[in-house]
């Protein structure tokens, strides 16, 4: 074995949920200049990588968290980097998906990420607030038009996706080993474990980001040009209210625009709150029946694990009126969904990966034994161990950045124009908004229960 091969698969050895531990730490704490120097410097080495694996995620992670330090316009750069290489992927996996199939030698963690419908959907979103709180409101259109063109795509393609993996599985699942080990006691009650702690997915059966759908509607509320962008507004705004039945703020719109009433000073609450599952990697052994060889190999599967050290929902304190945010979108179901959906698929990669590279380390072994030389059978029976070891490794890849679930709330514009924002008692921030608008935009993200917050505002009428 080469040095080179050796080291990458030293490299296949650590997971991406591990290699980011550092600036998931500093961002969960709201340490939001650490976050951006860690994983800004983790961009750059990218650069210098030739296999470019990870560089839409670690894109997508500095867009996030250059956003949560207030640095917008940087934020917008790599966004829409990161949209030019999921984009690019998209088209790859168009001609590639059909050879691929689901059996690897490798780790599936040494394909490039190619990113999941949830985040083509908060780029563009993303994108959208990135502008507005520039102050660029008509230049907010463009990136709402690719989100509209992006949710089709992502409907369309997860259904053909779903349906090419549950047929890859079929065609794999011919195998009798991999039956076998699909249907033991050990995969069946690892699987029951995994499904069973997924949070609840129901009304995300269609990939629609009720937030991203909130966000399209309030853009036509109070920057639409004409008729048709007010009847825009009106479907969007029924859609979101749709799957956010309990939201008294899109309520509230969806009567105003019912009624064709006309702007009224508001100051809206946009708050991300706690941080989406991340995916960690869950290993069972199981027995594998290889070149005529009984032998155990480990499954390394990856799972969403719930961050469950979030806050309550900020509330917004204007006059004397109080509105607290409403949930809009469960991120949780959000990513649940696609890994639910993807599960399958995961699972019998997994174990025909395994199978198949239990039979080539065999097959090394055997051979370096009929060589006769007993320093080869070491070094191959050596070189086969770690090949297994560092590619049984799970694909723990997502966008650790999310939110874990995004509110909204809306007061009237008190008289002074003064707001303060609190969350669980504490008070994050007050502001006082400038006269030269009536509709105001407040975004807060914060990660953990007592992390940093970050507040930011825009105008939008």
């Amino acid at each position: 074995m080469s040095l080179g091969a050796f080291l990458a698969l030293m490299v296949g050895c650590t997971t991406y949920t591990e290699r980011v531990a550092d600036y998931r730490r500093a961002y969960g704490a709201g340490e939001m200049e650490s976050a951006v120097k860690i994983i800004g410097e983790m961009v750059e080495d990218d650069a210098d990588d030739d296999d470019g694996r990870d560089t839409l995620l670690l894109l997508l992670e500095s867009a996030a968290a250059t956003r949560a330090a207030g640095r917008v316009q940087e934020s917008q750069l790599l966004l829409n980097r990161a949209e030019r290489v999921y984009d690019y992927w998209q088209e790859m996996a168009k001609v590639s998906i059909s050879r691929e199939g689901i059996s690897f030698l490798t780790n599936p963690a040494t394909l490039p990420y190619r990113g999941m419908g949830a985040d083509i959907l908060m780029i563009n979103t993303y994108q959208a607030l990135n502008t507005l709180q520039a102050g660029q409101i008509a230049e907010a259109r463009q990136p709402l038009v690719r989100l509209d063109n992006h949710q089709k795509e992502v409907v369309a393609a997860n259904t053909e996706r779903i349906a090419k993996t549950r047929e890859a599985v079929a065609k794999d699942k011919e195998s009798a080993n991999i039956q076998q080990s699909s249907n033991s006691d050990a995969t069946q009650k690892a699987t029951e474990q995994i499904l069973a702690e997924l949070p609840d997915t129901r009304g995300y059966e269609l990939y629609v980001n009720p937030f991203s759908e909130y966000l399209y509607a309030f853009y036509h509320l109070y920057a639409g040009v004409d008729a048709a962008d007010r009847e825009m507004a009106r479907f969007r705004m029924l859609r979101a209210l749709s799957m956010a039945p309990e939201n008294t703020a899109l309520r509230q719109d969806a009567e105003r625009i019912k009624a064709g009433a006309g702007i009224r000073p508001s100051v809206y609450i946009f708050h991300e709150n706690g941080l989406a599952p991340h995916r960690e990697e869950f290993s069972i052994s199981l027995p594998i029946y290889a070149s005529h060889t009984f032998s155990w190999m480990s499954l390394a599967l990856p799972v969403l694990k719930v961050d469950e050290n979030v806050g309550p929902f900020a509330t917004l304190h204007g006059g004397n009126q109080v509105a607290t945010a409403e949930l809009v979108c469960d991120m949780e179901a959000v990513l649940a969904k696609e890994y639910d959906n993807d599960y399958p698929g995961i699972l019998t990669r997994a174990i025909s990966s395994a199978i198949a590279k239990a039979a080539s380390a065999s097959t090394a072994n055997y051979m370096a034994e009929r060589n006769g030389d007993a320093v080869l059978q070491l070094v191959a029976l050596i070189g086969t161990l770690v090949y297994q070891e560092c590619t049984t490794t799970a694909d723990t890849r997502s966008w650790n950045s999310l939110p874990k679930h995004i509110g909204v709330g809306r007061i009237d514009l008190p008289a002074d124009r003064q707001v303060k924002i609190t969350q669980g008692g504490r008070t994050l921030q007050t502001v006082t908004l400038p006269p030269t608008c009536d509709v105001w935009v407040i975004c807060v993200r914060t990660m953990h229960r007592n992390s940093k917050p970050s507040v930011m505002f825009f105008k939008m009428h």
